[in-house]
């Protein structure tokens, strides 16, 4: 696991020691603390259901835009090739990078504590919702970043793999909605939506943690961790 931590504490000192990554907090924090708050001053009722309902959208984008960099970035640079070559597996690049963009949600998310501060403080009296739906947004985060890094271990540029990325998101996000399922036919709308992020995210949000989802969201994760891997195996072929 050598090779792991190597990759881990390169990656994270890169989120940490550069402002862009302050920025994208920034803007994050900016972004939900308005919603959260317009969402209070609208229904006077002191939970996060505004926030938890905006929050899939926002890491639509910034899951793909936290990861474009990972591989494509190496790629361009013509660092990648040095790091393969080094007694480094492919698996540790990949989850090494992968882990360092997951500390770097976290964190972000950590980031976010004075908004339901404020709605215990006004009167919130079962705080169970809040944690489920931290929880399930923690697990959503990191499938947009799984699938980013694959985007980003596919192509070279950063601003394709964020597209990319954007992409495959959004589809796997919104194909159980009933606006594109029920153009298809009936058992394969079943699946569609079983199979979508967006099913698996709600009942959390609304303070449900279901053992099928937690697994749902895992299995995606490894699958795309995967293909990352395999994309980096197969430039050695």
């Amino acid at each position: 696991m050598k090779g792991f931590k190597a990759v881990f504490k390169r990656e994270i000192a890169n989120y940490f020691s550069s402002w862009m990554g302050y920025i994208v907090v920034a803007a994050f924090l900016v972004f939900m603390g308005f919603f959260f708050f317009n969402g209070l001053l609208e229904t006077n009722i002191a939970d996060m259901r505004s926030f938890f309902k905006v929050l899939p959208f926002v890491f639509l984008f910034f899951g793909p835009a936290v990861a474009m960099r990972l591989i494509a970035e190496e790629k361009k640079l013509g660092s990648l090739e040095i790091l393969l070559t080094l007694p480094i597996r492919d698996w540790e690049v990949v989850l090494g990078k992968f882990a360092a963009a997951a500390v770097f949600l976290l964190f972000t998310l950590f980031c976010t504590w004075p908004m339901p501060a404020t709605a215990i403080y006004l009167g919130a009296t079962d705080p169970g919702p809040f944690w489920s739906g931290y929880f399930g947004a923690f697990f959503l985060g990191c499938s947009f970043i799984s699938i980013g890094l694959f985007a980003s271990s596919i192509v070279k540029d950063q601003v394709l793999a964020f597209i990319v990325g954007l992409g495959i998101s959004f589809f796997i996000f919104v194909m159980g909605e009933p606006f594109v399922s029920s153009y298809f036919p009936e058992w394969l709308s079943w699946f569609m939506m079983k199979a979508s992020l967006g099913y698996h995210f709600t009942a959390m949000g609304r303070g449900v943690v279901d053992t099928r989802d937690v697994v749902y969201f895992l299995c995606l994760i490894g699958f795309f961790l995967y293909l990352s891997t395999m994309s980096l195996t197969a430039r050695k072929w």
